[in-house]
């Protein structure tokens, strides 16, 4: 080979032929689908006849090695699942992260080897088994700096296979080779004994050109499959112009920190971009105008949705701009004027509203669902319709407020679960609405919905059970499934393990026994049938159908808390989780999203319109400037304090119960002067009565007034008489 790479020689011929000469023209079927397409460049050309035709088939371990998102991967499945025979060759996939043990390797394997006779096992007759193992450094180094699943590899390498765990006996393993992935770090090296059997092929950053070269292909089969006219072709290649500077960009100024771990671009976010232009079909509304709209929107949910700084945030609209205008040439302020409030000028908060997803129209329930630019003055109604339809249909009924901040971030879950093998990473604190978003976005989706249920006595047993029961759901069932998953519900790292496993192969190893499968083929046989896979499958072939089928059907919508080390740690341990995933950032609440919800927290609240304006207002300043004082607190001091949205219900209801209170204990008090007054205007009545008694009763008083001085005097006048006789009396008496 020259020192460019550009030639190689051909044992076949003997002669000396170009790299470029091996690569064969590929016309797509305008009915392939995006994750099946692969177009062929030198380096694809190069593994092809290294690896492919000359490693593998001799039995030769490989060790691929490159940068994350180079297609080592892709690769290497293509290789093992399309382009070897599939008589011949018997892949076994094994992922590695940091948990991974030496057990659950052993386990992998053993279950896809045959036994040949005593001590002896590997892959039907006349069959070679690969293993394949992606992302070979991760395991973690136990307390002697060794990595047992590596060093279980090891001795497949150098004796031809493992003891049995069991009884202790030697298992040798015949017709088996090894090929593996990995990324190239200084943190992550292997131990030489280990690197010693492999044959490496590396991987190389691809260069500009080239992923100009492949995206422009792709680009090509999706206009020339929808017969879209040369104004929108020309358009589809400025998008691909753009998004690979906009992802260049984002690699030199977006670099990860331990605060933003998750700041890892590679070429899977740069094929997000291009899948998600490749979801809109034709109509008469599509022009180039939309389509470079639709560029915008997939570049702001791919790159824009994980950031979690205004910096960034107004960096990444900066850069919008200037591509629209370079790249595309046409005026930012003109292309998204529909967005502003009357402005002249678009802000960073106007391109909020501009929204494109596959919402269906209740309305209008026949219409075929699209993939569409939404309109952010209708949006709301069309929502709080599925919100109502919801919460009639489930007992567990939701409470929301329909406000611009929920409704984008249910569009997003949505557009995320639509997407072919979509998962979805919500990251947010607690109360910003991501399990919320989550369920309303399957059902907007027609997605069945499962969570697990933690009990006190949850464990493996439960949990491999019920994933299980939503993998036999998903691979035989009329609907796709949103597994939502949620950190408070992770009772053992190992769930991460597993749930790792099903982002990177759709498969977790070891859950289903022969018994499992033998049900499962029962019941994906008329599946397969009526969607022409044949009628005569084997019951491996069966399985694999069904294992195809979850891929296609089955969706992780993972919500996870950033407050802590745990989350960086996760990501660090498990890379699926960020590279597998799509990720949705959950901001800190905007003034809208509080003016919302304190809005309809309040209208339950009995006071006039004036007063609950000034509440509301207040409240939003409580929050915003607690929010502000935390950030400041922090700088200072070094300690994080979180506001959350939580707090700010909790402030709301802590209002509306303290004003109850009181509301109760005022009432109290005016109802004991209510009662005093009323006694004592019942007593002022009765006085009233009895002075009115009393003047009717007046000329009976005179008259017997004057009767009663008459009396007196009559008996006056006849005193004397009687005083005298009185004497007498006594007078006798005494004699």
């Amino acid at each position: 080979i020259d020192i460019e790479g550009n030639l190689n020689s051909d044992y076949i011929s003997g002669s000396w032929k170009l790299w470029k000469d091996l690569i064969q023209n590929v016309r797509f079927p305008p009915t392939a689908t995006y994750s099946d397409i692969v177009v062929p460049t030198i380096y694809t050309a190069q593994f092809d006849y290294v690896v492919t035709h000359l490693l593998i088939p001799n039995g030769k371990h490989s060790l691929v090695c490159g940068p994350t998102g180079t297609g080592k991967t892709v690769k290497i499945k293509d290789a093992l699942l399309k382009q070897l025979s599939k008589d011949t060759f018997k892949p076994i996939f094994v992922n590695f992260s940091a948990r991974t043990s030496a057990n659950q390797t052993q386990d992998i394997v053993d279950q896809k080897l045959d036994k040949r006779r005593k001590g002896v096992f590997g892959p039907p007759p006349g069959q070679l088994a690969v293993i394949f193992v992606d992302d070979l450094s991760l395991p973690e180094k136990e307390e002697y700096g060794a990595q047992p699943p590596i060093e279980l590899l090891r001795q497949f390498g150098d004796q031809g296979g493992w003891y049995d765990v069991k009884d202790g006996s030697f298992k040798s393993i015949e017709d088996t080779s090894l090929i593996a992935a990995i990324q190239p770090s200084s943190n992550d090296v292997i131990s030489p004994r280990m690197l010693r059997h492999f044959n490496v092929f590396c991987f190389g950053a691809l260069d500009n050109d080239i992923l100009a070269h492949i995206f422009g292909e792709v680009m090509n089969w999706y206009v020339t499959s929808n017969h879209y006219d040369a104004g929108i072709a020309k358009v589809a290649q400025q998008a691909t112009e753009a998004t690979l500077i906009m992802y260049n960009n984002a690699i030199q100024y977006l670099r990860p920190t331990p605060a933003k771990s998750h700041y890892t671009f590679n070429l899977r976010d740069m094929s997000a971009v291009i899948q998600g232009i490749t979801l809109i079909h034709p109509d008469e509304l599509f022009d180039p105008k939309r389509l470079i709209r639709l560029w915008a929107h997939e570049t702001y949910r791919v790159f824009h949705d994980r950031l979690t700084e205004d910096d960034d945030r107004d960096w990444l609209f900066k850069n919008v701009q200037d591509l629209t205008s370079k790249v595309f040439r046409k005026n930012f302020d003109d292309l998204y004027g529909h967005l502003s409030n009357g402005s002249s000028q678009i802000a960073r908060e106007d391109m909020r509203k501009l929204m494109f997803g596959c919402i269906p129209d209740r309305n209008n329930p026949t219409a075929p669902k699209r993939y569409t630019e939404l309109d952010a003055s209708t949006i709301r109604e069309i929502m709080e319709g599925h919100l109502s339809e919801y919460n009639s249909e489930n007992k567990k009924q939701m409470d929301l407020v329909m406000f611009q901040f929920a409704i984008e971030h249910v569009i997003r879950a949505s557009r995320i679960l639509q997407m072919p093998g979509g998962n979805a990473l919500l990251v947010g604190v607690g109360g910003s609405g991501r399990q919320s978003a989550t369920k309303l976005a399957a059902y907007v989706a027609d997605f069945s919905l499962r969570q697990i249920e933690i009990k006190k006595a949850y464990g493996l047993v439960e949990w491999g059970e019920d994933i299980k029961k939503y993998f036999i759901e998903a691979g035989t069932g009329a609907r796709p499934v949103c597994f939502l998953f949620s950190d408070s519900q992770i009772k053992w790292e190992g769930m991460i393990e597993d749930i790792s496993n099903l982002l990177n192969t759709g498969e977790v190893p070891g859950l289903f026994t022969s018994e499992d499968k033998a049900i499962i083929s029962e019941r994906i046989t008329n599946i397969a049938r009526t969607n022409g896979r044949g009628r005569d499958l084997s019951s491996v072939e069966l399985f694999a159908y069904f294992i195809e089928r979850v891929k296609s059907n089955f969706h992780v919508a993972l919500t996870f808390s950033p407050i802590g080390s745990a989350f960086r740690e996760r990501l660090r341990k498990f890379p699926s989780l960020v590279n597998c995933c799509t990720i949705d950032w959950f901001e800190a609440w905007p003034r809208d999203a509080l003016a919302a919800v304190a809005s309809k927290f309040l209208s339950k609240v009995k006071i006039n319109n004036t007063l609950r304006n000034s509440i509301q207002s207040m409240c939003i300043h409580f929050h915003e400037s607690t929010r502000d004082l935390s950030t400041k607190f922090a700088i200072e001091l070094g300690r994080q304090n979180y506001v959350t949205p939580t707090s700010y219900l909790e402030l709301l209801g802590s209002f509306k119960d303290l004003l109850d209170n009181k509301r109760v204990e005022v009432q109290a008090v005016k109802d004991r002067y209510v009662v005093g007054l009323k006694k004592l205007q019942f007593a002022t009545y009765q006085v009233n009565e009895m002075q009115t008694e009393l003047e009717k009763l007046q000329p009976d008083l005179v008259k017997s007034k004057a009767d009663t001085s008459a009396l007196m005097e009559r008996i006056k006048s006849k005193l004397p008489g009687v005083e005298a006789k009185r004497s007498k009396v006594g007078l006798e008496a005494a004699a």
